[in-house]
């Protein structure tokens, strides 16, 4: 198995990523897509291409602009899955495609874990003739994970809607320093212009954060931005 340390260019900052190759001429490549917050060397987008290179294919595990909780690029700009935008996962991953597609592959399988499982169902829905799709723990989704999540105790759990009212009210007055709660999360999906990224210590909070018999203590700063 052979290990290619890759850039692919986009129209801000490249991506970082690994190409797998078999020892053999490859049946196809796989594009691998990891979750929120991850990256192309831990996690399955780790585990994943080993098995597929014996298999006999090639496989390409990237980054995405939003992954990690918070990157560092070129020693000063901030990106990272807190600072994530939707519309450049989608564009990153046809980067991604693009650079297997000059590599000789035209159509390859697309594999997505967890939010890059709901991000490789937007592209194979682009890329109809993608051979085989493959979901691992991927969410549904759409304008209605965040209601959906919050019913269940994530996210902004009971006081989500007033959550999304103040974010509203601090975007059309343009605050963009004050600070407000997110009750249970460590990650948000954008909807309607709007995101909301929490700090790295919502993730796993200290005990001494969270009621002793609820879930939905804030645990965590939330910056709302445009």
């Amino acid at each position: 198995m052979a290990l290619e340390l890759i850039s692919i260019d986009t129209d801000t900052h490249p991506l970082d990523g690994l190409f797998y190759t078999p020892p053999t001429p490859p049946k196809n490549a796989a594009l691998f897509m990891h979750g929120n917050c991850m990256n192309f060397y831990t996690g399955p987008a780790r585990m994943v291409p080993p098995p597929l290179v014996q298999l006999g294919y090639a496989c390409l595990a990237y980054n995405r602009r939003g992954h990690d909780m918070i990157a560092s690029l070129n020693s000063r700009g901030v990106k990272g899955g807190a600072f994530q935008m939707t519309k450049e996962a989608i564009a990153d991953n046809r980067h991604a495609a693009d650079y297997l597609k000059a590599r000789g592959f035209e159509a390859p399988i697309v594999i997505g874990h967890s939010n890059g499982g709901m991000l490789a169902v937007r592209h194979v829905a682009d890329h109809p003739g993608t051979p085989a799709l493959v979901l691992l723990s991927a969410h549904l989704g759409g304008t209605s994970i965040v209601p959906h999540a919050s019913k269940v105790g994530l996210l902004g759990g009971d006081r989500i809607e007033d959550v999304n009212a103040k974010a509203r009210q601090m975007v059309a007055e343009a605050i963009w320093t004050t600070r407000v709660s997110f009750p249970m999360c460590w990650r948000s999906a954008p909807r309607s212009g709007v995101r909301c990224s929490t700090s790295a210590a919502t993730r796993n909070p200290p005990t001494s954060t969270r009621r002793r018999n609820s879930p939905l203590a804030p645990v965590g700063p939330a910056k709302c931005v445009s």
